[in-house]
């Protein structure tokens, strides 16, 4: 029986998870996937093509039957200060957005230099006459490691490093950008796993009307 090469093993094992990833959670790395699914109209009292969240509590439960819940954000008040503040969010709420797989050096919100071909891929699609007059938010999210406080902190301050980025790079409108960090207020799947918490690190990008 031949034998098949420990890095080939591992390389396949890298491409099915990053296909898993990308299939079920509404993950994005191209131009044209972004366009179409930040312009894509969800359907009235259905849930949308939009990530699937779970309704983690205070006490960090999962698989709560509430639909809507309380959550804390952080974001910048009109003198540049960051603030939280309490928001109701549905975890069957239907809205255009698209999650990215950027990603920072560990407790940082400096980007890493394998990001920048998915934040170019971001650029072209915000730039595109489908998209270029449309509101967009930059939402923050963290896995569960660290407090709830730092992690608040520091997915606004990695929304705020994306935003920076299409400013600078892409010539977007600071104005059409509003950042907001969820923390880990909002994960996909259950933080109990390295594959998971990747998944909950995440930034998502959502089109408004």
């Amino acid at each position: 029986m031949k034998k098949i090469p420990l890095i080939t093993l591992l390389m396949a094992t890298c491409f099915v998870m990053n296909e898993v990833v990308a299939g079920d959670y509404n993950f994005s790395s191209d131009a044209d996937d972004m366009i179409q699914k930040l312009t894509k109209k969800a359907p009235a009292k259905t849930r949308s093509f939009a990530p699937r969240t779970r309704s983690f509590g205070a006490t960090r439960s999962y698989g709560s039957s509430q639909k809507a819940r309380s959550i804390k954000i952080m974001k910048r008040n009109d003198a540049g200060n960051m603030e939280e503040e309490k928001i109701t969010v549905r975890d069957d709420e239907s809205k255009s957005a698209v999650n990215l797989k950027i990603e920072f050096n560990v407790n940082s919100y400096a980007l890493k230099n394998r990001s920048i071909d998915t934040l170019d891929e971001l650029g072209v699609a915000l730039n595109n006459d489908a998209l270029r007059q449309r509101k967009i938010i930059i939402n923050g999210h963290t896995d569960s490691d660290g407090s709830r406080q730092t992690n608040l902190k520091l997915s606004l301050n990695r929304a705020e490093a994306v935003k920076r980025f299409l400013v600078q790079h892409h010539s977007i409108s600071s104005s059409r950008i509003r950042t907001m960090g969820y923390g880990e207020g909002m994960p996909m799947v259950l933080n109990n796993s390295r594959r998971n918490k990747q998944i909950n690190r995440r930034v998502e990008i959502v089109a408004k009307d």
